[in-house]
């Protein structure tokens, strides 16, 4: 069966299906970026929490104090420069991110049943400064659950959020 075609601007002949066509790769390509975004999230909140659990365990064995965590922000802040995250206060705000989310691991038979971040999958899935909000404002962790739900459902901005908190 012949397809109709389209003329282009540039006098190239399109398939009558060409529109449609681009109309779905496009769809795929934003969905494909969209997800590609949310895992690098992800994995950035889970390695904030690792930063704040490793700060924490120097902070209690290893007597370190607030002047090695400046040193420390400065020296990553060196190592990773344009990559923002390593500041002295977000290095701060990572130690209660850890705090927040501390709670023991259940006994599991297996150890592949343990969780390497007891971090709740809703928390896992807003940005960075949704969180420090949440941790900032609300003690209670099923409040920041809730919360976290419903930022990820709405689309609830800081500024919406920090009204709501």
């Amino acid at each position: 069966m012949k397809h109709k075609t389209k003329i282009t601007p540039s006098g190239w002949n399109l398939p009558a299906d060409y529109p449609e066509f681009i109309a779905i790769l496009k769809r795929r390509i934003r969905s494909a970026q969209l997800k590609a975004a949310l895992s690098i999230n992800r994995e950035l909140i889970i390695l904030y929490w690792q930063i704040g659990r490793d700060l924490v365990e120097k902070q209690e064995s290893g007597g370190w104090d607030a002047k090695v965590i400046e040193t420390l922000a400065r020296d990553l802040q060196k190592e990773f420069p344009g990559t923002g995250g390593f500041s002295r206060t977000n290095l701060y705000r990572m130690r209660a991110f850890y705090s927040a989310y501390s709670l023991p691991l259940e006994i599991v038979p297996q150890a592949v049943g343990q969780s390497i971040c007891p971090v709740p999958e809703p928390i896992l899935n807003i940005p960075w400064g949704h969180i420090v909000i949440l941790v900032e404002k609300m003690k209670d962790p099923l409040q920041r659950e809730w919360h976290a739900r419903n930022i990820r459902c709405h689309g609830w901005s800081r500024n919406l959020q920090a009204l709501v908190v």
